[in-house]
């Protein structure tokens, strides 16, 4: 995953660009980061969000038990 992600330039969720301005590309890889309340691609079931330390986590209960 790492690799895909270096391959792709990085994640550009608001301001991250590449020292010569470029955007990331990886961002658009993302199953459920910032879809809370959508459905889960894999089974179908609605994506919640929670904070974790101060941060959001985006997952489906159904397949994270």
């Amino acid at each position: 995953m790492l690799a895909r992600a270096i391959a792709a330039g990085g994640s550009t969720i608001r301001d991250y660009r590449t020292p010569d301005g470029v955007e990331g590309g990886f961002q658009n890889a993302f199953s459920v980061y910032g879809k809370a309340g959508e459905p889960c691609p894999a089974c179908g079931g609605t994506l919640v969000s929670v904070k974790v330390a101060g941060r959001t986590s985006t997952f489906c209960p159904r397949c994270q038990k």
